[in-house]
């Protein structure tokens, strides 16, 4: 089949050229190849590339300034908007969220002949938050890990935590936790590897909730003894640094409904071999229950038989953190558990769950013809 993916509205991270990246953007270039060697035409839009470049026997590129508009099947990722300019016997809508740019009326999204989703509480959250949305034509498709990247017997740095993601979604309450590790684990040590300068220079001079935070972090990423800033590294320091480190920990509690819909980070880190601390927000509990230590989010209140109940704080994550670091075989459980997990969600499983979805979208299509 030929299968547009047209990536125009993503605009972040670098979609067709290398440079640190997201989740979305990442699928689309392993998408990309993982169609095209199955025998799809692929042909990938996207806003970076300045010239049209043939990356494989059957896998294209092209800039927003020439691009083909005829296909099979066009996959709109990220937004409807411009969809009307191409011709295709299916369109496929891509969300890399659940609150969605676009309008989706039922008449619109009565078009749309699938939706490739990250996880079961992606398609419950897409439904509900667009009730023209058809929860059978929500297709659980996933995020994935390559395997080939992680020894599966790394060599950890005692104490070592890494975290990854946008700021926004916790990163202050990993500081929280962190200085109480220090406490008990006084060598216990703090790699952030994202590009929270860059996400600063932008909400610095805000009037918001979100910019007093990203003052704070800054402040705190600076002074704390134990903690090192890497910013955005390139895939090989990434893929180090996880391989490094003994502990994830993400008490995430993101401040927008539909953006921890699956978490990539955290799958790497599961196939890195590091033990999982992770809070319970959204498709965490779904994608990561079986291998990771989950918490409610910090500020949770948690009642108990007694009737009494206490709130969860960055005490009850911490106390989970040093008790992994100081006991071998339970750290051991927890890192095996997070790596046969990771081998059960790798790219290759993703691209299989797409080109089923395009089969069974042909096959629609054939049928519609007789």
């Amino acid at each position: 089949m030929r299968v547009i993916l047209d990536c125009q509205h993503l605009k972040l991270y670098p979609v067709g050229k290398p440079g640190f990246s997201g989740g979305t953007e990442t699928m689309v270039r392993v998408l990309a190849r993982g169609l095209a060697e199955a025998g799809h035409a692929v042909h990938v839009v996207t806003p970076d590339l300045e010239e049209d470049e043939q990356r494989g026997a059957n896998e294209w590129w092209w800039s927003p300034s020439c691009y083909p508009t005829r296909a099979d099947v066009v996959v709109m990722v990220g937004s409807l908007a411009g969809a009307e300019h191409y011709a295709g016997d299916a369109l496929v809508y891509a969300t890399n969220g659940a609150e969605l740019p676009d309008r989706l009326t039922p008449e619109i999204a009565g078009l749309v002949a699938a939706f490739p989703v990250f996880s079961e509480v992606h398609a419950d959250l897409l439904c509900k938050t667009n009730p023209g949305v058809l929860r059978e034509r929500c297709v659980v498709t996933g995020l994935g890990v390559d395997l080939d990247d992680y020894a599966p017997d790394p060599i950890k740095v005692p104490g070592r935590i890494w975290v990854g993601n946008d700021p926004s979604r916790g990163l202050w309450h990993v500081l929280d936790v962190f200085d109480l590790v220090k406490n008990a684990v006084p060598d216990a040590t703090l790699h952030v590897t994202y590009d929270v300068d860059g996400l600063f220079g932008k909400m610095k001079w805000h009037q918001n909730a979100l910019a007093e935070m990203l003052w704070e972090c800054k402040r705190r990423l600076a002074t704390t003894p134990g903690v090192t800033l890497l910013g955005a590294v390139d895939r090989a320091t990434l893929v180090r640094e996880q391989l490094e480190a003994q502990v994830h920990v993400w008490p995430s509690d993101p401040s927008n409904v539909g953006t921890q819909l699956h978490g990539l980070s955290q799958m790497d880190a599961a196939a890195a071999g590091c033990a999982l601390v992770l809070s319970d927000v959204e498709a965490f509990p779904e994608v990561f229950g079986e291998a990771a230590t989950i918490f409610p989010t910090i500020g949770t209140f948690v009642p108990t038989p007694e009737g009494e109940g206490y709130r969860i704080d960055a005490q009850d994550y911490a106390d989970r953190v040093v008790e992994l670091m100081q006991d071998a075989e339970q750290w051991a459980d927890a890192s095996r558990r997070a790596r046969r997990l990771a081998e059960r969600h790798t790219w290759e499983d993703v691209v299989g769950n797409w080109v089923l979805l395009l089969d069974r979208i042909d096959a629609a299509r054939t049928e519609a013809a007789e």
